[in-house]
């Protein structure tokens, strides 16, 4: 991509906005990395008690997909631009700069949030991969939702609520790995291409 089709794909995604957001995220989970979230069982168990640093990054991936939303699908399409590459490549940057700040944070904690941070933009492509760009955040909001209130946090049990399991859970850290790489590819794949029209 050239210098200013770079320069106005970052104006139409409104990338300075999620760049701001994410740092507010990345600050906020420094500054409250004691915090705990408490949240009762909605049916039935014990309820869960997680790190702040889990549910911050729901925040970003909510940011990516606002800014997923803004993309002009039919304009992007006839110029042929790469522009969806950038979007998964922006999507993984953002989600790793939780590890830049892993000398601020328990090991626990930052590897937590990238987990998060990774599974929930995932969900964000996904979404917005099979039509629902105007919906993606609700995907992420709605999955986390589901797991703060019906998932469990042991090893081995209810293994779809990754985004509440702790650190150390290779499960939970391989589906939301999974979850972003299905995302990312679908999102690319599902991409709408110019059709060829017969010459009159």
């Amino acid at each position: 991509m050239r210098r200013q089709g770079l320069i106005l794909w970052c104006r139409q995604r409104g990338l300075a906005r999620v760049a701001a957001v994410q740092l507010a995220c990345l600050a906020w989970v420094i500054i409250g990395s004691g915090i705990l979230v408490q949240v009762p069982p909605l049916l039935s168990g014990t309820g869960v008690e997680v790190a702040n640093a889990a549910v911050v990054p729901l925040v970003g991936a909510v940011a990516i997909a606002w800014a997923l939303a803004r993309r002009d699908v039919a304009l992007e399409a006839a110029r042929r631009r790469p522009v969806w590459w950038w979007d998964a490549t922006t999507a993984l940057a953002l989600s790793a700069s939780y590890l830049a700040v892993t000398a601020l944070l328990p090991a626990s904690m930052a590897v937590v949030s990238f987990r998060n941070a990774l599974g929930l933009t995932g969900l964000s492509l996904i979404a917005a991969a099979i039509g629902l760009t105007q919906l993606a955040s609700t995907v992420p909001i709605a999955y986390t939702a589901a797991s703060l209130f019906a998932g469990r946090m042991e090893m081995g049990r209810a293994l779809w609520s990754w985004p509440v399991k702790y650190a150390r859970d290779p499960i939970a850290a391989s589906l939301a790995g999974l979850t972003f790489l299905l995302g990312a590819a679908l999102y690319i794949y599902r991409v709408p291409t110019v059709q060829k029209q017969d010459d009159d």
